[in-house]
């Protein structure tokens, strides 16, 4: 499968306008900086309004009504490129959020991810109808887990029946766990284990449930099907392009690159997908 300019412009609008929201509603309100009203809560926007603006002016004043620390949004479309921000991009210096600063992306990789693995679908390298078991033997079992019953197909569906970690991870759902967890670096095999330790929500195929865990062993299945991370193929086959020429995946690594809307720390997930 290769994507066309225009598929990967249509991906790449949706995912900032995604990222950038997940920025904002990511952070614990209680992190919030009291410097966040006097230095960069009003919304900062183009000097030109543009269609769609005054719309994204207000979306990242709601989502920093939330208690966000910055919010960061651009939209791209035919008509060009509209931006607005708020709030605080360093809690420490208090300066404001701006339009050329970078942000984690979060699950906005999963998009590419799944692109990946349609990818090597379509370069002959896995199928599908491939079961979990036939990539990842052992992984997904016990609790009434079986990866043999579970094909790739059903985990980018959403139809695994798998059990969302997430919901059994309080080291990054309140602030005390943020805090006291965000500099630990979390191997997907431990996070399968943690939704191993629950039954499945649901026999495969029966229905739809979104699950991150679907996305964990996606990209388990990816690095046994190549030999390299999910990480290591996006950025082979998308970033550092004429559409993605600043983006990067991190890896281990704990801050980004300057400039940067620096309010989440340490991602506490280093592999999230």
């Amino acid at each position: 499968m290769t994507l066309s300019a225009k598929t990967i412009s249509r991906v790449t609008a949706a995912a900032v306008v995604a990222a950038l929201t997940g920025v904002g509603l990511a952070m614990p309100a209680e992190a919030a900086s009291t410097k966040q009203a006097a230095s960069g809560a009003a919304s900062q926007a183009a000097s030109t309004s543009k269609p769609g603006q005054d719309t994204l002016r207000e979306n990242v004043q709601t989502i920093l009504k939330t208690g966000s620390v910055g919010v960061l949004a651009q939209s791209t479309g035919p008509r060009g490129s509209s931006y607005a921000t708020a709030g605080t991009a360093d809690r420490t210096t208090g300066v404001a959020v701006r339009p050329g600063d970078r942000f984690r992306a979060g699950s906005v990789t999963k998009t590419f991810v799944a692109t990946v693995v349609l990818q090597l679908v379509g370069e002959g390298r896995l199928s599908l109808d491939d079961s979990v078991e036939h990539w990842l033997p052992g992984v997904v079992s016990g609790n009434g887990n079986d990866g043999s019953r579970i094909t790739v197909r059903q985990l980018l569906q959403h139809t695994s029946g798998l059990f969302d970690y997430l919901s059994d991870f309080p080291e990054i759902s309140s602030v005390d766990g943020f805090q006291a967890y965000r500099h630990t670096t979390w191997k997907q095999e431990q996070l399968v284990k943690i939704a191993m330790r629950h039954k499945p929500n649901f026999s495969p195929g029966a229905k739809s449930e979104y699950s991150n865990t679907n996305y964990i062993l996606t990209g388990m299945i990816i690095k046994k099907a190549t030999g390299r991370s999910w990480q290591q193929e996006v950025t082979a086959r998308f970033l550092g392009g004429r559409l993605l020429r600043s983006a990067q995946l991190a890896e281990m690594k704990t801050t980004v690159r300057a400039p940067d809307l620096d309010i989440l720390g340490p991602a506490p997930v280093t592999a999230w997908v």
